[in-house]
C-alpha cells in the first residue's frame, strides 16, 4: 500500500490477541518517518498486542508476567525480560485473564516468570497456570525494593557477564524505572529501586558489590540515592518527559526508531521498555498537550525514521503522533 500524494491516512490490522490493533500511520509526503500505533482496549490488551505483533523481537519460550493494577513490583522487569527475549505481560491478582492464557498458547509459551508476591499475582493464579501445563517461577522480595533486587540478580544469570551496569531510578513513582529498565536492558544492565531518595540498606549493598560494574542514576531522586556510592553518570530531568528526551540525547544518538508512552500513566510504558530494549530505541514519554521543545530537538536531532506509539488516542492523542512524526528527520 502507498501512500498518497495529497493526504495521509491509516490503517488498521486485526489483531490476533482480542479486541488489539496495529495502526499503521504512513508518512506525509516528503515525511521519511513512519508512525506505527499499537493498542488494545485496557492495558492488558495492549501488552498482548505489543507481544505478538512482535514476535520476532521476542525469541523466547518464556513471558514475564506482573499484576495490571499496580506499578511496585513492576518496576524491574523490564532489564529481566529484555534478557530473556521475553514480554513482560499483565494481569489481575486473583486469577489470569483469559486473553493472556489464550495467547500464551497461541504462541506457544512454555515458561512464566512471575514477578512479585502472592498479592501481586495471587497463588491460585499461579495454580492456574500450571494447570495450563505452563512452568511457573517466582521471584520476589518482601517489598518493590527487596523485589527488584531478586530481579535484579536472576537477570544476570541471562547476561552474558556477571558484572553489569546498575541503574538506579524512583521506586515510590513509575516513570524513572522505566525509563531506566529500557536503557538498562539495551545495555545488559539491571535496575534497582531507591525509596525517594534514599536507598534501603540491602540495595545499597547490591549497588556497591562486585556485581555492578558501574553506577548510574536516572532521575532526580535516584541519582541522588546513589550520590553516597559515588555517582560517575546520571541523567534526569524536571518531569517524565525531560528525564526520557534526555535519556534518549545521551544513550540513543543515533537511534534508527523510537518507541513513544503516555507520561501520564505507567501499563503502557511497562510493556514498552522491553521492546525499546530489544530494538536498540529510546522509550521516550509524552505529556498530554504537545511535545516539549526538549523532546523535539532530540527527535529532530537523531536518526530516528520510525515511531511505535503503544496505547489508544487517549494515552497519546493523534495531534501527538502526528507532532511526533514531524519532528523526526525529514
Amino acid at each position: 500500500m502507498r501512500a498518497s500524494h495529497t493526504s495521509r491516512f491509516t490503517r488498521t490490522l486485526a489483531a490476533t490477541a482480542g479486541a488489539a490493533a496495529l495502526t499503521v500511520v504512513l508518512a506525509l509526503p516528503g515525511q521519511a518517518a513512519t508512525v506505527d500505533r499499537i493498542a488494545g482496549d485496557d492495558r492488558i490488551a495492549t501488552g498482548l498486542a505489543v507481544y505478538e505483533w512482535n514476535r520476532p523481537v521476542f525469541t523466547s519460550d518464556a513471558v514475564v508476567l506482573t499484576r495490571a493494577d499496580q506499578f511496585a513490583d513492576a518496576l524491574a522487569a523490564a532489564p529481566l525480560a529484555a534478557a530473556m527475549k521475553a514480554p513482560v505481560l499483565s494481569t489481575f491478582p486473583r486469577s489470569i485473564d483469559g486473553r493472556v492464557l489464550a495467547a500464551m498458547k497461541r504462541q506457544k509459551v512454555e515458561r512464566v516468570v512471575i514477578v512479585g508476591g502472592a498479592s501481586a499475582v495471587s497463588e491460585a493464579a499461579a495454580a492456574q497456570l500450571r494447570a495450563a501445563s505452563f512452568t511457573v517461577e517466582r521471584i520476589a522480595g518482601t517489598d518493590r525494593f527487596t523485589t527488584a533486587e531478586a530481579v535484579a540478580k536472576k537477570t544476570v544469570n541471562h547476561l552474558p557477564r556477571s558484572r553489569v551496569p546498575v541503574y538506579v531510578a524512583d521506586g515510590l513513582k513509575p516513570h524513572d524505572a522505566l525509563i531506566a529498565g529500557a536503557v538498562a536492558g539495551h545495555h545488559e544492565g539491571v535496575v534497582l529501586l531507591s525509596a525517594g531518595r534514599t536507598l534501603k540498606p540491602s540495595t545499597r549493598q547490591l549497588a556497591a558489590s562486585d556485581m555492578a560494574s558501574g553506577r548510574i542514576g536516572v532521575g532526580a531522586a535516584g541519582t541522588a540515592a546513589l550520590q553516597p556510592l559515588g555517582l560517575p553518570e546520571s541523567v534526569s530531568g524536571s518531569t517524565p518527559e525531560l528525564t526520557s528526551a534526555n535519556a534518549g540525547k545521551w544513550w540513543y544518538r543515533s537511534a534508527s526508531s523510537v518507541v513513544v508512552a503516555s507520561a501520564g500513566g505507567w501499563a503502557d510504558a511497562l510493556s514498552a521498555a522491553p521492546l525499546a530494549a530489544l530494538t536498540r530505541a529510546p522509550l521516550i514519554l509524552v505529556g498530554p498537550g504537545s511535545l516539549t521543545p526538549q523532546t523535539r530537538a532530540y527527535l529532530g536531532s537523531s536518526r530516528a525514521t520510525k515511531a511505535t506509539i503503544l496505547g489508544g488516542h487517549i494515552a497519546v492523542s493523534p495531534t501527538l503522533a502526528k507532532q511526533v512524526g514531524a519532528a523526526m528527520p525529514k
